[in-house]
C-alpha cells in the first residue's frame, strides 16, 4: 500500500480518540526509513525525551491496508502509553494490550506483517559443524565479537 498521509492521520486520530488522549501527532516525529527492512516500525523516546515513531517505507509499501493501519496504531499505541503512564510501563505490557484493544486492533507484540511481505537481508554464516543464515544485525554483532557455535563451540564466520 502507498501509504498517503490522509490515511496515516486518520488511524492515529481513531487510536488517540478511543483512548481518549490529545492527539500525539503534535509531539512525535515521524520519520520514514528505507533502511528498515526488518521491522514495519519502532516508536520511542529518545535521550531528549523526545517521542519517535520510524516506519519501514519498504515494508509499508508492500503491505496490505489492514497491515498498515495494524503497524501505525501499534507504534501509535506505544506513545499513547507512554503520554498515560510514563516509562514504568513495560513496552508490550497490559497498559500497551489495553490500548490497541481500544483501538480496535489485536495486541500482538509483532506487527501483521505477513511473512512474503517481510524484506530478509539474509547472510550466509559458517562454524564447523553447519553453514546457516543470519540476519543482518546478527552480522554486526559478529563483526564486534568473536562468536561460536553453541553446539561445535567453533567460531563463527562470515561467508563471502
Amino acid at each position: 500500500m502507498i501509504l498517503n498521509f490522509k490515511k496515516f492521520k486518520e488511524w492515529v486520530d481513531f487510536a488517540c480518540a478511543k483512548n481518549k488522549v490529545k492527539n500525539i501527532l503534535k509531539t512525535t516525529e515521524i520519520y520514514l526509513s528505507d533502511k528498515m527492512t526488518s521491522t514495519g516500525g519502532i516508536a520511542y523516546i529518545s535521550d531528549a525525551e523526545k517521542k519517535i515513531i520510524k516506519l519501514s517505507k519498504p515494508i509499508l509499501s508492500k503491505s496490505t491496508e489492514v497491515q498498515a493501519r495494524n503497524i501505525i496504531i501499534h507504534e501509535t499505541c506505544h506513545i499513547i502509553v507512554y503520554d498515560k503512564f510514563g516509562e514504568k510501563a513495560k513496552a508490550h505490557g497490559i497498559e500497551w494490550k489495553e490500548t490497541m484493544l481500544l483501538s480496535e486492533e489485536e495486541p500482538n507484540i509483532y506487527h501483521s506483517v505477513q511473512p512474503e511481505t517481510k524484506i530478509h537481508r539474509d547472510i550466509k554464516a559458517q562454524c564447523l559443524c553447519k553453514e546457516f543464515k543470519i540476519s543482518k544485525s546478527g552480522m554486526n554483532l559478529l563483526l564486534n565479537k568473536t562468536a561460536r557455535c553453541i553446539f561445535c563451540r567453533g567460531k563463527i564466520k562470515i561467508l563471502k
